[in-house]
């Protein structure tokens, strides 16, 4: 892949009788070197208030059967389905049926600390519960919201509740058991009767209702060839956290719903409670972002099948070029792709933690897996994951043995160390 400088897109903000351009104009601009470089597969919707200005799709829901992106096709959200578990909870508050403040030992008993995490804790990632607590295979069953609390309850706590904020996806899914005992209903009905419904979402699904899912994507991961299976996961073990299937057209539903007060007073104020929405997940394969701009009106929606750098640019960068300011198109990737150095797997092969979380690094048919992502050898000790178009680096000791992996990302370097 050829590696060309960036450009500025001044040029294209306005035209030269100085009025606005259509927006898609500027954002296909934008676009096109990530298009070029195929790192796209997924759905964009761009909306200003209720209208939809713009709406791309890019590459296949199933790549194996070359079946295309459309309108209809759901990804899995990953953790944009949280603010929607808060949206429950907030009902089940206003109608009496919870308090911020009471504790989860009205409902859970037997749980660890449970006459001292409160639904605020569990609200605000401050119970002291891990961010995962399944294992490989945990991960390939059907679960819910109650298998997945007592999955929780099994594994010790990683702090005195309310102490420190410590994000947790198995938080949520306590936070969703509780919600199913307060509001006497499956959490996929709460989800349903609570915010589905009301914001006139008719192609969304939570995984642990266990129906069908038509055109559901397959997820996949980046590699230097083209895209590649994950191992597969049923996402019900994300209950609550990041179960949910939807797409652009019925986030955007979604969105206005929540600007315009149809979820209600309370839900908007939460909702808006930074300024704007911003709500961002991974899982997977699956990526999604789902941001709102008060000020310009202007709603950016992103649900796809492959994570790649490319998305977390889009996340940063599409609001800025759309309220006019000055924004450089990304550069074409430039990756060379090497052997792998003789050894090197049999060295790295084992469990990493990166950010709390184990992670297996195994070799497969010559492709390099750290979890659901790829690294692509790149040089001596050197590989590079398009995952979020990082680098990852094998720190050693004076010895030569290895001392730790080092993740470098726009958000800067994170030590992985090993755990076994």
């Amino acid at each position: 892949m050829n590696r060309r400088a960036p450009f500025l897109l001044t040029a294209l903000l306005l035209s030269p009788t100085g009025q606005a351009q259509d927006p898609s104009a500027r954002i296909d601009a934008w676009l096109q070197p990530h298009v070029a470089d195929g790192q796209l597969s997924g759905a964009l919707l761009i909306a200003r208030g209720s209208d939809i200005v713009v709406e791309r799709y890019f590459g296949f829901a199933n790549h194996e059967l070359q079946a295309p992106v459309t309108a209809d096709t759901r990804f899995g959200i990953a953790s944009v389905t949280k603010p929607m578990t808060q949206f429950v909870v907030i009902q089940l508050l206003l109608g009496g049926k919870l308090g911020v403040d009471d504790k989860i030992a009205k409902w859970l008993p037997d749980f660890p600390n449970a006459a001292t995490i409160t639904v605020d804790h569990l609200l605000n990632h401050r119970a002291g519960i891990p961010h995962r607590v399944t294992s490989t295979l945990d991960e390939v069953l059907p679960q819910s919201a109650a298998s997945m609390t007592a999955l929780a309850a099994a594994r010790p706590s990683i702090g005195v509740p309310g102490e420190r904020s410590v994000y947790s996806s198995a938080g949520y899914a306590v936070l969703a058991r509780v919600a199913e005992l307060a509001g006497a209903q499956p959490f996929a009905a709460l989800l349903q009767q609570h915010v589905f419904d009301p914001a006139g979402m008719t192609q969304t699904v939570d995984a642990t209702s266990r129906s069908l899912i038509p055109q559901r994507a397959a997820s996949y991961a980046m590699g230097a060839a083209g895209p590649l299976l994950v191992s597969p996961k049923d996402l019900t073990f994300l209950v609550g956290a990041g179960s949910v299937f939807s797409t652009p057209r019925d986030l955007h539903r979604l969105v206005q719903a929540v600007v315009d007060g149809k979820l209600g007073p309370s839900v908007r104020a939460n909702a808006l409670s930074r300024g704007r929405i911003d709500w961002n997940g991974a899982v997977s394969g699956y990526r999604c972002f789902v941001q709102h701009d008060p000020d310009s009106g202007f709603t950016v929606i992103w649900a796809g099948n492959i994570a790649t750098g490319a998305i977390e640019r889009m996340r940063v960068e599409l609001l800025r070029l759309l309220r006019g300011e000055e924004v450089a198109a990304p550069a074409r990737l430039d990756v060379t792709p090497t052997a792998m150095p003789a050894g090197l797997a049999d060295e790295l092969t084992g469990a990493w933690d990166f950010q709390g979380q184990a992670l297996d690094l195994r070799v497969i048919d010559g492709q390099v897996w750290l979890g659901d992502v790829v690294l692509v050898p790149t040089g001596k000790d050197q590989f590079f994951s398009f995952r979020d178009y990082g680098t990852v680096a094998v720190a050693r000791e004076e010895h030569g043995g290895v001392r730790e992996l080092q993740w470098r990302g726009e958000a800067g370097v994170t030590s992985l160390l090993r755990v076994r």
